[in-house]
């Protein structure tokens, strides 16, 4: 069984035994266990016509998983009730954070990258392995990687829609001009501020959902303040601008209903060639 399989189920696991007086390295084991004979009986150990336990192998790769997720600031070792330290586990407050979420978490990195792009059906292939690196890098706690990684999805993902913009501005001069000023050579903010500004411009020709400010304040607070942060990354500084795990974690957590905002208007737009007058 994967690694990542595993990681899932102990997430899962963990959402209803947080609060268990006594949880342990041993009882998440065995609430995984009793979770994969549920959604992978075919990868398990099998003992009699009724009973099944993890293989060897992977019951060593589950320790591996519970300490990742202690390095990752989900659990820490140590019971919350008593002074008794390993194997008794706690989660921590962010980890009771992670596991609230009901959306996709870069702690199940394979769980994370199918819901996004599940959500969008199908993401750009460059925008999925710029993503891909940026989970992966905040897992191992680079995160000034992460920001950069993250901004390059971002900014992936805005071209995507500038592009589709255009393709549904009917008249050819005015698409020429849109064109340059969002172009792939000139710089994210330029790009957001054309794309901010035209949304606003002819938000009465556009989707309901996307008449409202709101909407696209979306795009413009979440897609400005990743791209600060990965310019803050990714431009020397002395010492440099590092963001901190629970930033990371929190643009991580974001991106998802920020990329199927864009894709849900970049979708309608591409339906509706030269539409927008």
């Amino acid at each position: 069984m994967q690694a990542e399989m595993l990681r899932a189920l102990l997430l899962e696991y963990l959402k209803t035994a947080q609060d268990e007086n006594g949880l342990q390295c041993n009882s998440c084991l065995s609430g995984v266990t009793r979770l994969a004979n549920q959604r992978c009986p075919d990868q398990m150990e099998r003992i009699n016509d009724l009973h099944y336990h993890l293989r060897a192998d992977d019951r060593s790769r589950f320790k591996q998983v519970i300490w990742d997720l202690i390095l990752e600031r989900v659990l820490i070792p140590g019971s919350n009730n008593s002074d008794q330290g390993w194997p008794f586990l706690s989660v921590t407050d962010h980890g009771r954070k992670v596991l609230a979420s009901t959306g996709p978490v870069p702690y199940d990195p394979d769980g994370y990258l199918a819901g996004v792009d599940r959500s969008v059906c199908g993401l750009h292939p460059s925008t999925k392995k710029y993503l891909e690196e940026s989970v992966s890098t905040f897992r191992t706690g680079n995160y000034l990687a992460s920001a950069v990684m993250l901004g390059a999805a971002s900014e992936r993902l805005f071209l995507e829609l500038c592009e589709a913009m255009a393709a549904a501005i009917a008249d050819p001069n005015g698409r020429a001009k849109f064109e340059e000023k969002t172009g792939p050579f000139k710089k994210m903010v330029q790009r957001l501020d054309q794309v901010t500004s035209w949304l606003k411009q002819k938000k009465s020709q556009l989707p309901n959902d996307w008449q409202k400010q709101e909407q696209v304040g979306v795009i413009d607070k979440v897609a400005d303040l990743i791209r600060n942060r990965r310019n803050d990354a990714g431009h020397p500084q002395d010492p440099p601008a590092v963001p901190t795990h629970e930033e990371m974690y929190a643009l991580l957590a974001v991106f998802p209903h920020y990329c199927e905002k864009v894709y849900t208007l970049k979708t309608w737009l591409l339906a509706n060639p030269t539409s927008i007058t």
